[in-house]
């Protein structure tokens, strides 16, 4: 089945760049993928990457500066660990003496990474952190006037990224800003939500999580949903639907 298309060379251009969205709502434990164990704890106000939700769970990382000393085989963080920021701060601990770590580096950068990934729950995020959130509430407040500009903070706020795809090329006006899921907490969407202007105009959001917006109609693609702001025209809609169903949703034959 095809995906949404991008390089590997991309992905880990964007894991640099892109900002990090949610933040801990207090002191969190993160547990394994059983979520049964705690793995590490996290402190108040401390930046995560999430997943999509899976009940009340949803899958997160964090990446931490490392050193080449921590990149010797099977090595073993022991519990108590400090998990220090790029800032020097203490931003939590590890709790048990099994968890695993994976070790990133940049040749290019020189840069030595810890990649420590886990399960919260939803209520361990704050809530005005959460992207979707944000944008509910902005197109809620901003229904008769969803212009580019009423965006253009929210675009920096979470550092959304100007992405030119095969359906803009299908659809020549448009222009998308997509916000990029860490390629370690899903596997099957590249992104989180795509926001589609034409011209100036907001017209369509793609995104992976049901968007609690008023007036517009939200449909349930294969893959991904689709909220229609442009118009009433369901012909047009559907048009594109069809579109983006024959670029990215089909099977691929070869």
């Amino acid at each position: 089945m095809k995906t949404i298309k991008t390089t590997l060379s991309l992905l880990f251009v964007l894991f640099y760049l892109k900002a990090n969205a949610e933040v801990t709502n207090g002191t969190i434990n993160v547990y394994y993928e059983s979520k049964k164990e705690i793995a590490f704890k996290l402190f108040d106000n401390v930046k995560i990457e999430c997943g999509d939700p899976e009940g009340k769970w949803i899958s997160m990382v964090i990446y931490l500066p490392s050193t080449k000393a921590l990149y010797k085989p099977n090595i073993k963080l022991k519990k108590g660990y400090s998990l220090i920021d790029s800032t020097g701060k203490k931003i939590g601990y590890v709790v048990s003496d099994s968890i695993d770590i994976t070790p990133l580096y940049s040749k290019s950068q020189n840069l030595y990474q810890m990649r420590f990934a886990g399960y919260i729950t939803i209520n361990d995020i704050r809530s005005l952190t959460v992207p979707e959130n944000v944008l509910q509430q902005l197109i809620n407040s901003n229904s008769n006037n969803l212009n580019f500009d009423s965006f253009k903070e929210f675009i920096a706020d979470f550092g959304l990224r100007y992405y030119k795809d095969e359906m803009d090329r299908k659809y020549p006006p448009n222009k998308s800003y997509v916000l990029w899921h860490d390629t370690y907490v899903v596997s099957d969407a590249v992104f989180r939500f795509q926001l589609i202007f034409n011209k100036d105009k907001l017209v369509a959001i793609l995104h992976s999580r049901k968007l609690n917006i008023v007036g517009f109609k939200d449909t349930k693609l294969q893959k991904n949903y689709l909220l229609w702001t442009k118009n009433k025209n369901e012909k047009e809609m559907n048009g594109f639907i069809n579109t983006y169903h024959k670029i990215y949703e089909v099977l691929d034959e070869n």
